[in-house]
């Protein structure tokens, strides 16, 4: 491969994550097509030798990037972030209607993606502060 430099790992990390967003608008549009069919997971499984339950996070995660997250997915497609770095975004919003999923992706755009997690939770909270007490009171109680 030759010139091993840090500037090469760099622009292949960018790479992949490019490449990881071409295959996140792939599995959404399998998904769709198959009308998300239960059997869906079962088939990428397959296809990607992995297991059902990660088949499962891939497609949702997917979904949610194309449907939901579309900040997130431009980052990703120009290598901004990564796929982990994406779906550290999007869990904690499948509990927010969609335009308030909408309002923490672009809350995050242009963010520093070094600590995600705690920036997109406290800004859930911030949109959601209702829903995060009632989370938060249901976490309590359990």
């Amino acid at each position: 491969m030759g010139g091993s430099s840090l500037d090469e790992v760099v622009r292949l990390e960018r790479e992949i994550a490019r490449l990881q967003a071409l295959q996140v608008g792939a599995l959404a549009e399998y998904s769709a097509a198959r009308d998300d069919a239960a059997d869906v997971a079962s088939e990428v499984a397959l296809a990607l030798a992995i297991s059902e339950n990660a088949a499962r996070m891939k497609i949702g995660l997917a979904r949610d990037l194309v449907t939901r997250l579309p900040e997130t997915l431009g980052a990703l497609s120009r290598g901004v972030i990564d796929v982990y770095k994406a779906s550290k975004i999007s869990e904690p919003t499948p509990v927010l209607s969609d335009d308030m999923a909408r309002e923490v992706d672009a809350a995050m755009a242009g963010r520093d993606p070094s600590s995600i997690r705690r920036m997109v939770n406290r800004t859930v909270h911030k949109i959601d502060p209702e829903g995060a007490a009632a989370r938060a009171e249901a976490r309590a109680l359990s």
